[in-house]
């Protein structure tokens, strides 16, 4: 499968590197600022029987840009027909109730909105965008109306990256919750395919991330960081990445903001690409056309260039970057 997609170079710098003469504390403590910013239009919707029921978190750069593709591609999609649905966002903070008349439609976007709209009984299909597949399995059970497309790439694309950006490092770390233990046999099997020793990390407490993180400090030599919000969310990112890279161990994350934030490479779907993927997902669903959940079709690759620097590790080229994702 080709990836269709560009190649970002990140310009922010590593936790303890020096920039214009200032000390390496300055930038660790930007870290964490970044790191809180990392994770991710109201009103109550005047329901109708043609109507998409888009929810959403109140404020978010990155969900906004994924709505702006959604309404402009489902326009797009269908210009012509005299009755294309009208799109209805509404914050999450303001879903209560039932809604009467029920939208043909339930479109949530992250995983606020995806458990909001979940609690929801009925028969309305929904469709869950930027959630993890873990969560969207937790709350979907065996319903037949409720469809995704998830956050994260397919665990086969993570340990290629790993193996094209970083060939020498072989010890894989991950952490795993109890809503990801299921992955557990599915990445040891790709570890080995790629020849890697995997190291798991099982995860209780979000207290104890930075004292199991550095236990992995001679046993890891690159973490491998899935979109589990139980895991990387407000409250540990930044101890996860400024654990890691004190241990100089390079996270291989799933967001351009996590790689902004220090990681030094991440794997993510462009909010412009997932916007349409899932405009292209509602259109199907509304014709009566049979929906799938699965991983986005389209990829991105971000790296970050100074932490690489600061850790000794030589990435390849945007050129090099660009013909292996080719050949996938």
């Amino acid at each position: 499968m080709k990836g269709h997609s560009k190649i970002h170079q990140d310009g922010e710098p590593g936790p303890n590197e020096t920039s214009r003469g200032k000390p390496a504390a300055r930038l660790a403590s930007g870290i964490c600022l970044l790191a809180l910013s990392l994770l991710f239009a109201p009103g109550t919707p005047a329901q109708q029987e043609q109507d998409i029921l888009l929810v959403r978190p109140a404020d978010s750069a990155l969900i906004t840009e994924v709505e702006q593709a959604f309404t402009e591609r489902l326009h797009e999609r269908c210009k012509s027909r005299p009755d294309c649905p009208r799109i209805y966002p509404v914050a999450v903070t303001r879903l209560t109730g039932a809604l009467k008349p029920p939208p043909r439609l339930m479109v949530s976007l992250g995983h606020e909105a995806s458990r909001a709209i979940s609690r929801m009984a009925g028969d309305t299909p929904q469709l869950h965008v930027l959630v993890s597949r873990a969560e969207h399995s937790s709350h979907a059970g065996a319903a037949g109306n409720r469809f995704a497309i998830y956050l994260e790439q397919p665990l086969s694309r993570y340990f290629e990256l790993i193996r094209f950006l970083m060939p020498e490092r072989t010890r894989v770390g991950i952490l795993l919750s109890e809503h990801t233990e299921e992955l557990r046999e599915r990445l040891q099997s790709l570890a080995e395919r790629e020849g890697m020793d995997l190291q798991v990390v099982e995860v209780k407490s979000g207290k104890q991330i930075g004292k199991q993180l550095h236990s992995l400090k001679d046993r890891v030599d690159v973490l491998l960081a899935l979109p589990d919000p139980s895991i990387y969310n407000r409250g540990t990112l930044a101890t996860i990445l400024l654990t890691t890279y004190r241990d100089h161990i390079p996270v291989v994350g799933f967001s351009a903001g996590m790689v902004r934030a220090g990681a030094i490479a991440g794997i993510h779907s462009s909010p412009r690409n997932i916007g349409i993927e899932a405009a292209d997902a509602a259109f199907d669903l509304l014709q009566g056309a049979p929906a799938s959940t699965g991983y986005p079709k389209t990829f991105d690759v971000t790296v970050n260039r100074r932490v690489a620097s600061a850790l000794h590790i030589r990435l390849p080229t945007d050129a090099e970057t660009q013909s292996w994702k080719e050949g996938l």
